[in-house]
């Protein structure tokens, strides 16, 4: 048995200093982030957004991603429950890879789903609840008007291109998380199944 360790062991050395890539990944071209200027208005966003901690990871030396007061999280069923047209037909919990919340209801028999981020008040409408394939609708603007206390995040910007420039408030840990989930879109940053 010690023969066999010994013999992966060096297997594996082998291969890292000939900056060979063993496993899934080996076919794969190293994914970078691209740096692209961005516009006065996407640096507004930028900030506004994508702050620190949304991800919801964090490194050991580093204070915790902030967490939404439970009034927040309640108040998005308060503001369906009111609106005559809309059911809610089920409500998930973040589980330990998912950093948000997903409403799932339906308008008029028309299924869609609202997220919300577990560590700002940021919200956004999906067709599905599939993280690695959510498709980012625009949420119907007097719907929009009933969440004053967060941002409604429109689909063209949940859509934009991951680039440095928007990340630059992230952390290392952060930044990490994205380019191993290679995550393309703000949206699949801000409402994540990062594990």
């Amino acid at each position: 048995m010690k023969i066999f360790l010994i013999s992966i062991f060096i297997f594996f050395t082998s291969c890292k200093d000939l900056n060979i890539t063993v496993g899934a990944n080996s076919t794969k071209e190293k994914y970078v982030i691209p740096s692209i200027k961005l516009t006065e208005e996407e640096k507004v966003m930028a900030n506004k957004i994508l702050k620190k901690g949304i991800t919801g990871f964090y490194s050991r030396d580093e204070t915790p991603a902030p967490s939404l007061d439970k009034k927040l999280i309640d108040n998005i069923s308060t503001v369906l429950n009111s609106q005559k047209e809309i059911t809610i037909k089920n409500i998930t919990k973040p589980t330990l890879t998912t950093n948000y919340y997903v409403f799932e209801i339906s308008d008029k028999e028309i299924p869609y789903y609202i997220l919300l981020n577990t560590h700002y008040p940021l919200i956004a409408c999906s067709d599905n609840d599939n993280w690695m394939g959510l498709e980012f609708i625009n949420m119907d603007k007097n719907l929009a008007k009933k969440f004053s206390d967060y941002t409604v995040l429109e689909s063209d910007f949940l859509n934009s291109k991951v680039t440095l420039e928007f990340l630059a408030n992230l952390s290392e840990a952060e930044l990490s998380q994205i380019k191993y989930w290679e995550s393309e879109t703000l949206g699949e940053v801000i409402f994540n199944g990062y594990d």
